[in-house]
């Protein structure tokens, strides 16, 4: 996501909606494009019992309780796969759901909790295909489950009801919003997914997903993945999706409204694409930036790893979002260049996506290296030299410090705010001049390359920095996330 700052957050809502008259068919009766096979992971130190089915097994996750929003998600679910089925009736602005989650135990226990809006009621639980026990409690569904550690179940929920934002946090609204005619769009980072299905709404607990996603036509549902078919019976729009990579909780998306899809073409071999809203016209300007943004990261991070890229334009975001494979933007036209907007969500499809930290106190692992990025990008396309911008950059990421707490240590109530922008920003331009290019560049790329899939802690970043370079940065990485204070440029 774009940092909030007087400006750059305005400029970070600047997607323009829309697209050509001229759009391309994008297979309504027919799969768009072959599935690809489903994400696979061999990462050594990973535990995966033999319990996981196999097609799943990249989705077995180290469950931990967060640091900084403990509340949300429970250590003892480990999900494996969502097939979440979606409903969206906009007259009555009714969301109706059937889930079926697989999901493996972590330990044993008498009962499963998962996070769900009260604003959604369930009628019927079902637990490996028998009627359950379960109760709401706030934003906390329980079931009546006996489970022991590494058996896996499958957990079926029928709910209903129109969803409501789960709150807010320092940037804003999360959840699902509803939008002027009753289209429905979603942004939750850092949590927010409950408010519109049955979740482990943890950063750390990846999991496959597939959705179906019915409205009344001409509307149609969108969602992260690749589309796998389109029809229309009766009335009623049904698109099928399918992440074949796994996923944390508040990188899913999903938008109900009157879109149009535009193919920008392809980054090799992958399908880049454009779902914005019928209403706003032809105005498509910088959203034709998509393939070319993917092309500069792919030449920085190499091969983009998932099956697809789209662009969604939906209503709920105040800027730009890196949902995993359909990054999300905001309706709001204001008229400047968002092209790095673009670049940098783009990038977040590696750093934050594909690798992911398992506790919300390292969202600067995410922020920190798409901002950085960002501003190699400005300095090659316009903007001022990068050694210039990151001087300039000193004296307010200085301030933002003091006011958030440094980026590794911050305010829950401040989250990702600009301290864990700039300061990280900083710290990866000093490491790279200690480094130096060659073997700073190849690291970057090597890193979510050799974790891909994976829920990291900062520990494990710091060591393999430290292993992979040659040298011992425990208090490089220590004095840039922890100290009160700046380190000196």
């Amino acid at each position: 996501m774009q940092p909030r700052t007087a400006g750059a957050l305005v400029l970070a809502a600047a997607l323009l909606a829309g697209c050509s008259d001229g759009e391309a068919s994008d297979a309504d009766s027919s799969p768009t494009t072959s599935r690809p096979a489903d994400a696979t992971r061999d990462e050594p130190g990973v535990r995966v019992p033999a319990s996981v089915p196999k097609r799943w097994a990249s989705a077995a996750n180290e469950t931990v309780e967060d640091s900084v929003y403990p509340q949300y998600g429970d250590p003892l679910v480990d999900a494996l796969h969502y097939d979440l089925r979606l409903t969206w009736a906009p007259d009555q602005t009714t969301l109706t759901g059937v889930e079926t989650l697989t999901f493996r135990a972590t330990a044993d226990a008498s009962k499963v909790t998962l996070d769900l809006s009260d604003a959604l009621t369930v009628s019927r639980v079902e637990l490996d295909g028998k009627r359950a026990v379960a109760s709401q409690h706030g934003d906390q569904l329980q079931v009546g489950a006996r489970v022991v550690t590494d058996s896996v179940h499958t957990l079926r929920i029928r709910y209903a009801g129109t969803p409501r934002s789960g709150g807010s946090t320092f940037r804003g609204d999360i959840g699902v919003q509803l939008g002027p005619g009753n289209e429905l769009g979603t942004s939750q980072e850092p949590y927010g997914a409950f408010t519109w299905y049955a979740v482990n709404d943890q950063p750390g607990d990846k999991a496959f997903y597939d959705f179906t996603l019915d409205v009344p036509a001409p509307w149609r549902g969108v969602a992260n993945g690749e589309l796998v078919r389109t029809t229309t019976t009766d009335g009623m729009t049904r698109t099928r999706w399918h992440l074949g990579s796994p996923a944390s909780s508040y990188l899913t998306t999903f938008g109900f409204g009157d879109y149009r899809h535009k193919r920008l073409g392809r980054v090799d071999g992958v399908p880049v694409s454009v779902w914005s809203p019928r209403a706003n016209g032809n105005e498509q300007a910088g959203l034709d930036y998509g393939d070319d943004a993917l092309r500069w990261a792919v030449d920085r991070l190499g091969p983009y790893p998932f099956g697809s890229l789209g662009f969604l334009v939906t209503t709920g975001v105040e800027a730009g979002m890196e949902t995993q494979t359909m990054i999300t933007f905001g309706d709001v036209k204001i008229g400047e260049d968002f092209r790095a907007v673009i670049v940098h969500e783009v990038v977040h499809q590696w750093y934050g996506d594909l690798v992911t930290p398992a506790d919300w106190s390292d969202v600067w692992m995410n922020e920190g290296m798409a901002y950085y990025l960002q501003k190699v990008w400005e300095s090659e396309n316009g903007g001022a030299p990068l050694n210039e911008s990151m001087g300039s950059m000193f004296a307010s990421a200085q301030e933002s410090r003091r006011q958030s707490g440094p980026p590794g240590d911050y305010s829950p109530e401040r989250f990702a705010d600009i301290n864990v922008y700039d300061s990280p920003a900083l710290m990866w331009h000093a490491l790279r001049s200690e480094l130096g290019d060659e073997t700073f560049w190849r690291l970057v790329r090597e890193w979510p390359q050799q974790h891909r899939f994976a829920s990291v802690t900062r520990d494990e970043l710091v060591n393999w920095w430290s292993q992979e370079s040659g040298q011992d940065l425990t208090s490089f990485f220590e004095d840039w996330l922890e100290d009160p204070e700046l380190p000196s440029p």
